[in-house]
């Protein structure tokens, strides 16, 4: 029963806490369900083992594989999840019992507090270390659902959106998506690099490989069509130049005739003109390997989308 108090509790501390440090709205739940995670696992070590460092070791450890998780699908930096929820373990009993029998004299006892105390600091510090490492070696792993027994019917679109890193990281977890590649596409030359995008007027692309039903492309136009300014010409956020001009862009006529009928439906409830680009596919270049999962491997990169904003389109 203990347990099952403790863990509610200590969801419910992580809460207040990931409001008093501003934490996003959207990420208060999983930072407090990693706080409480910890916390469980804290008090059954505690309960298997005596003296304070392997308890707050394994519970500190397990806040932070939590939080390392819940922010690589939610694509937000780490820390946002793992503080909220270790705040549970610092030993906060022990700093005032150290105070207190300083204060009162009893140095003895005071000493004992104190050494406990920074046991449950080094641990705390090792086990959010040791989750970090594991995280970071661990970073080519995906979190999806397996590939399609049969992938003959996966189909490609090719969206250009502005900075191909946020435009990727925002598609990764949509209904009907199945991988994506960030690259260059409709440029003048079969061959670029990013340095040379103002040479060969490649735009900035992400090809999303999809279950090639017709309601997942749909979905992936609707959510496209969502994240950027259709208006603009040849900018998105932050960004401006001919490599972030928006584009669709398919080797598919079917999907090209699809996603022109989709943005002439779009442009009937719109007084500006739509600027969104609908071209063959043509000298598309994989991007290279340090863009590829940019916002994964680099939690707090520049991203000019809000990867938490996705309304429920089904």
């Amino acid at each position: 029963m203990h347990l099952i108090i403790g863990f509610i509790s200590s969801y419910l501390s992580a809460v207040g806490f990931a409001m008093f440090f501003s934490c996003p709205k959207r990420s208060i739940a999983l930072s407090s369900l990693a706080g409480a995670i910890g916390f469980l696992i804290y008090m059954i070590v505690g309960d298997f083992f005596e003296g304070v460092f392997l308890p707050a070791l394994a519970g500190a450890y397990f806040t932070g594989i939590s939080g390392e998780v819940f922010a690589r699908k939610c694509h937000m930096p780490a820390i946002l999840f793992i503080v909220p929820g270790i705040i549970n373990l610092v030993p906060g009993k022990g700093i005032y019992n150290t105070l207190f029998y300083f204060v009162d004299g009893k140095k003895s006892l005071a000493i004992v507090n104190l050494f406990d105390t920074l046991a449950v600091a080094s641990a705390i510090s090792f086990g959010i270390l040791l989750a970090s490492v594991l995280s970071k070696s661990l970073r080519g792993y995906k979190f999806r659902k397996p590939s399609r027994r049969y992938d003959w019917k996966m189909k490609k679109i090719y969206l250009a959106g502005g900075c191909f890193w946020g435009v990727e990281a925002y598609f990764k977890d949509i209904k009907g998506v199945e991988k994506t590649l960030v690259g260059y596409a409709n440029g003048s030359s079969e061959k670029t690099t990013y340095e040379n995008l103002y040479q060969t007027d490649h735009a900035e692309t992400v090809e999303i490989s999809y279950d090639g039903k017709e309601e997942s492309l749909e979905r992936i136009l609707e959510y496209f069509y969502y994240i950027i300014d259709p208006f603009s010409i040849n900018k998105q956020g932050n960004d401006v130049g001919r490599q972030y001009r928006s584009g669709i862009f398919s080797k598919d006529e079917k999907d090209l005739d699809f996603s022109k009928k989709f943005l002439e439906e779009k442009q009937k409830n719109e007084d500006r003109k739509i600027q969104i680009q609908v071209e063959k596919l043509e000298n598309f270049v994989k991007a290279e390997d340090y863009h590829q999962d940019y916002l994964e491997k680099n939690p707090n990169g520049y991203c000019h989308i809000d990867l938490l904003d996705k309304p429920n389109l089904d």
